[in-house]
């Protein structure tokens, strides 16, 4: 009898033994979400994620598109002759805040249609923190126009033959620097109401009006 209750008594043992090893293992407060590259991250790094500019997500660009959400997309190829699916359309679209378009080196070239734009930043209500980089857009009616814009860069960016290398319409708090017009008619053009933005080392070359031409705004 007394062997019997040293063998109940020791698969007990064991057993407890087991279970505090798997406990020490445990997070029993950390919930996993799968995340964009397959991995896994916590619950508290996806909301932290989603409450900052969402840099994990990462998108690659192949051709014209419209970017709904943010996240950072990059260009992969060039995009040659691009013609917009309407006569005043554009080639890349950004309708949503918290975007980093990162060109890298690459060029959006259009066909010289009236009213077409290479790069356009705006929506129905204001677009906050949008960054355009690393890019060249050529023989458009605009190379970049940002409208309703609140925060933002333009950087990097090289507009040729384009009327308008870089628009800017009701923006504020938008950088833009180290970029290059060349052979338009303006090579940045900034009209009321924007106010507070700011402008710093870009170069203008063969520009028909000059480079940089305002329409009673505030900005620097």
């Amino acid at each position: 009898m007394a062997s019997g209750r040293w063998g109940v008594l020791g698969v007990a043992l064991v057993l407890l033994a087991v279970a505090s090893v798997a406990g020490a293992h445990a997070d029993p407060g950390t919930a996993r979400a799968p995340n964009v590259d397959g991995g896994a991250v916590t619950g508290q790094q996806a909301n932290a994620s989603a409450n900052a500019t969402n840099q994990s997500v990462r998108r690659t660009i192949r051709s014209c598109t419209t970017i709904t959400k943010p996240g950072v997309y990059t260009l992969s190829k060039n995009l040659m002759n691009s013609v917009p699916p309407f006569i005043s359309g554009s080639c890349i679209e950004v309708r949503s805040s918290d975007v980093v378009l990162d060109g890298a080196g690459h060029r959006v070239d259009g066909i010289g249609v009236s009213d077409t734009t290479g790069v356009v930043v705006a929506a129905k209500t204001t677009v906050r923190n949008v960054t355009v980089e690393n890019l060249t857009l050529t023989d458009w009616n605009r190379g970049v126009y940002f409208r309703n814009v609140v925060g933002g860069t333009v950087r990097h960016v090289t507009s040729k033959h384009d009327s308008y290398g870089m628009s800017f319409e009701n923006t504020t708090d938008v950088a833009v620097r180290n970029n290059t017009a060349e052979k338009g008619i303006v090579g940045i053009y900034v009209a009321r109401p924007s106010h507070d933005n700011a402008f710093s080392n870009n170069s203008f070359e063969g520009n028909y009006l000059g480079g940089v031409v305002t329409s009673g705004t505030g900005s620097r």
